[in-house]
This record gives C-alpha cells, structure tokens and sequence, in this order.
C-alpha cells in the first residue's frame, strides 16, 4: 500500500518531494510524467495503485540518486527506456557515474553485491559479506532472507 498525501495534487506532490532535495531535476520529473501519463492537476487520492507507483518510482528517482533499490518490481506499465535515461539503469553511463536502478524482488543483488544488509522489522538481522551469508544458510540469497525474516 502506498500512503501518499490524498488531498494533494500530483504536481503539489513533486515539488513538495523536490523541496527536500539539493538536487532535483525538473527536466526528468516533467517528462517522466508526461511519459508514464501522470496528469499534474489529479489529486493524489484519486489515483489508482498503478499511478500512484509511478509517482512514488517519479519522486525517488527525481533528484537522481545514485542508487535506487526497489523492494518490488515496478508497474508493468512503467516504461523503462523513459526511467533508463534518466537513471542511468544498467548503462554504460551507470558504470561510469556510478548510478544505478536495482530490482531487488528479482535479487540479481547476489550477482552484483560483495556485501549485503538483511532488515527484518525494522532490525538489521545480518550485515557481512554476502559469501558469508550463504555459507552460513547453505541458502541462496532469496531463500536465506525469507528464512531471517520468519525467524
């Protein structure tokens, strides 16, 4: 569930959001929501599940961050090549400004991540090297996180 402010309206929320950043890019919010269809006058309440990811996933990338983590994957309606320009994501610009969009529901973490931080609510439950992780799991990295957080 995604809890923004209803009584808002989309373009109130972004600037709002952009307020809090020294760095906000208003080139890529304007065509981030042109292109994923995000009307600037809606109010936020009216929104469905769908937009409402889209203007969450518009906010976090909004002051281009570094590295952007996403605990779920993004609407399919998303789409990417609009997101991978202003992002970066797994380009050859990412590697050399070192920004970078990571799907974690997918977990190509274990690929790429030589250390790893498991949060468990709102606890850290493990941080170490990932070889480590597993060697103490015998799991992979998906199956060792759903085991720590049941615990």
């Amino acid at each position: 569930m995604i809890n923004l402010y209803p009584w808002m309206k989309v373009h109130e929320y972004v600037q709002y959001t952009a307020s809090f950043y020294a760095r906000w890019n208003d080139q890529l919010a304007s065509r981030l929501m042109n292109e994923w269809d995000l009307h600037a006058d809606d109010r936020i309440g009216t929104l469905s599940v769908g937009t409402l990811q889209k203007l969450a996933i518009l906010t976090a990338v909004g002051h281009e961050p570094d590295l952007l983590i996403l605990d779920e994957p993004p609407p399919v309606s998303i789409h990417w090549p609009a997101a991978v320009s202003a992002t970066d994501r797994r380009s050859r610009r990412a590697r050399s400004s070192q920004r970078a969009v990571l799907d974690a529901h997918h977990f190509d973490l274990e690929r790429i991540a030589d250390t790893v931080a498991v949060l468990g609510d709102g606890r850290i439950t493990h941080f170490g090297p990932m070889e480590e992780l597993k060697a103490q799991t015998h799991l992979n990295l998906e199956d060792a996180f759903l085991e720590m957080i049941h615990e």
